[in-house]
């Protein structure tokens, strides 16, 4: 693995493993996902991902610093982005800014594929494909209506947006980056049409509201698993206090009784 400026990053293919997994899986709730809050928290897990995909195959931290300040500034814009307003366009100029970062940072920041490397390609095009369909979700929900307000909180508003896009901008300008292989792009920019896609069919179809997607979406968050714990624990619980209530209520003769009976039994019999 080469070495960049930035100090070295060692191979470690667990870790690589790890990054790649949560890029694509991620990216899957991600777009999934039915609450806004959720799917940015899922996109910023997928992108956080590829970050950190890329920065192993790079080989530097040097392509971490690059993605972490990305991926800060991206997510700032999509937790400040209200979604997509008819009357007012110009406000989801900042979320597209924001959302095409955490799409450009694992490509431009790191060397995540070699070619011809098929497998990391192909990985590479199906996570990209995944979090565009989610960013795309996300980007162009329907805003929520709200009332009228005056020019001066619209200039704040606005100036409030301009900071975290002038500081991605500074930085993704000031920072270091990798030259993407022919390969790499091709997967980028075919994982990005494929992710548009997605998103067309998903919302014309309503296929993700369907009940064997579900199902899958459900079963990949884990959140049954920590209510099956939950609802155990509770039964445990229960059955302790039950217990409890025998040896300590009515049944406090016959078992008081029961462990005398049993010591004279032991006893006797020696």
């Amino acid at each position: 693995m080469s070495a960049q400026a930035g100090g070295s990053v060692p191979d470690w293919p667990l870790l690589e493993a790890l990054a790649v997994a949560t890029f694509v899986i991620s990216g899957f709730l991600a777009w999934g996902a039915t609450d806004p809050d959720r799917r940015t928290v899922w996109v910023g897990m997928a992108a956080g991902g590829g970050i950190l995909w890329a920065g192993i195959r790079a080989g530097s931290a040097a392509a971490w610093a690059v993605g972490g300040a990305a991926w800060t500034l991206g997510l700032t814009l999509l937790y400040l982005g209200q979604g997509w307003r008819r009357t007012a366009p110009g406000w989801t100029v900042p979320s597209v800014v924001g959302g095409l970062a955490l799409l450009a940072t694992p490509l431009v920041s790191g060397g995540v594929l070699s070619a011809p490397d098929a497998l990391r390609a192909l990985l590479l095009f199906l996570g990209q494909a995944l979090l565009t369909a989610a960013l795309a979700k996300e980007v162009l929900r329907t805003a929520a209506e709200e009332e009228p307000v005056g020019i001066l909180p619209a200039i704040a508003r606005a100036a409030g947006l301009s900071i975290p896009v002038i500081a991605l901008a500074l930085a993704w300008g000031a920072a270091p980056k990798g030259a993407p292989t022919g390969v790499g792009w091709g997967a980028w920019i075919v994982g990005g049409l494929a992710g548009g896609g997605l998103f067309v069919v998903g919302e014309r179809r309503r296929l993700l509201s369907r009940g064997p997607f579900r199902a899958v979406v459900n079963s990949l968050q884990g959140e049954w698993a920590g209510r099956l714990l939950v609802r155990s624990l509770g039964k445990v619980a229960d059955f302790l206090d039950t217990v409890a209530d025998v040896a300590e209520g009515p049944g406090a003769v016959l078992w008081a009784l029961a462990t005398f009976v049993l010591i004279l039994v032991v006893v006797t019999r020696r």
